[in-house]
């Protein structure tokens, strides 16, 4: 190696010689090629950010504004029985006739035939259900393939799926409900019945991650009062402390409460008519944060452990008017954003760490406390799903359109 470097340095030597001899100034020829070559440095830095960073970003650096170039439109046979999901890279869709797994340029991956009345898809990560609601069928999956069916002997009436497979039915039976609950290997590990006289009628439920902690929100009426409970359960160590492993539970007097989501296995947001209440179930559940609200809640979504939500007109007259803004909680209750929202937010759509506001003519991307993009669209959009970083799926009310974000 140094013989090689010995010879290279001869040769530049013997070349700066002949300049010499032609009366050529060595030092100019030198800074020629220096500021040439800083020059080549330049161009190539520049280009190297403009092609990897500016370009597929632009729209950092135009007010947000960017413009999709459809790829593939669909319409729908039957715009009913037809739910899309977006998973890694793929696309699943579920319909009467089964659950069918494709690639982005729309290639057959596996496909789950069967028939259901009435489907209705359940999704988190990499796990789905599908559900025949008033039905006595449901089918689990995960993103490599079918996973069981569970057949039972009453009509379902509610379900949920958790992020690592637990899967949970709510049947209807004469004057009670039975709750179910199943690993994703098909085993039924926790049954539950409930009477309408002593608990009421469920009008939701969601697990956690694991499926080892569950709530359900009750509703009844008494004396012309209504009534929700919140009831905590855990199927783990610290359920067995009571015979039917209920951790404890919350009374809401003359509220209804039909949304109840998991924030994360230990923070749970209830929300309610009237209040939104973050409770923190680590082992026993305790109201963390109450937060009372005098406008009418018009879409509700999550994303990371926050929650997102679109506050219509006002209920009640108060200083502080929600009315067409969207707030951003923490799974606290900590209030990270608030600001005013475009007009007629139709939707709002939780991604994995930001959020979609939809409108009649537009989508915004945003994330907390700002806003990254918006485009124009033709039709009104019902769901937004990101595919990669500049491919998306749009589903409308007559069909679909896989896009991607225009290069500039």
């Amino acid at each position: 190696m140094y013989r090689y470097f010995f010879h290279q340095k001869e040769n530049i030597n013997y070349i700066f010689d002949l300049y010499k001899r032609k009366g050529v100034n060595v030092m100019k020829a030198r800074d020629r090629i220096t500021l040439q070559t800083i020059l080549i440095a330049i161009i190539i830095i520049v280009a190297v950010v403009y092609i990897f960073f500016i370009k597929p970003n632009y729209y950092y650096f135009n007010g947000g504004k960017i413009f999709f170039d459809p790829v593939y439109t669909e319409k729908f046979v039957d715009k009913k029985t037809l739910e899309i999901y977006a998973y890694n890279q793929s696309l699943f869709f579920s319909s009467q006739n089964g659950l069918k797994k494709l690639t982005i340029n729309r290639e057959s991956i596996w496909d789950k035939v069967f028939y259901l009345e009435n489907p209705k898809l359940f999704t988190e990560d990499k796990y789905m259900a599908v559900v025949d609601l008033g039905g006595k069928e449901a089918y689990t999956f995960d993103d490599k393939g079918y996973l069981m069916s569970v057949k039972v002997e009453s009509p379902i009436v509610l379900a949920d799926i958790s992020a690592e497979g637990a899967f949970a039915l709510v049947l209807e039976e004469e004057g009670k409900h039975l709750i179910q609950l199943y690993k994703r290997d098909g085993e039924l590990y926790a049954e539950r019945a409930t009477n309408f006289a002593a608990d009421g009628y469920p009008v939701a439920i969601d697990l956690s991650s694991t499926g080892e902690k569950m709530v359900t929100s009750y509703l009844s009426v008494k004396d012309g009062v209504i009534k929700t409970t919140i009831a905590f359960f855990s199927f783990g160590t610290k359920g067995e402390l009571d015979p039917d492993n209920n951790l404890g539970g919350f009374i809401i007097d003359d509220a209804i409460a039909p949304e109840i989501k998991f924030l994360d296995d230990d923070h749970l947001v209830v929300v309610s008519d009237k209040t939104i209440y973050f409770y923190y179930i680590k082992d026993t559940p305790k109201l963390e944060t109450e937060i009372k609200i005098k406008n009418e809640i018009d879409q509700i979504a999550y994303f990371k452990e926050n929650v997102i939500i679109y506050f219509g007109k006002q209920m009640e007259v108060s200083k502080k008017d929600l009315n067409n803004k969207i707030v951003v909680y923490s799974h606290e209750g900590e209030l990270l954003d608030e600001y005013d929202a475009p007009d007629n937010v139709t939707h709002l759509i939780g991604n994995d760490n930001n959020y979609y506001v939809i409108t009649p003519k537009t989508i915004e991307y945003h994330t907390i406390r700002k806003k990254i993009w918006e485009a124009n669209i033709g039709n009104e959009a019902k769901n937004i799903l990101k595919i990669t970083k500049d491919k998306f799926i749009i589903v409308y009310e007559q069909g679909y359109e896989i896009t991607k974000i225009k290069d500039i």
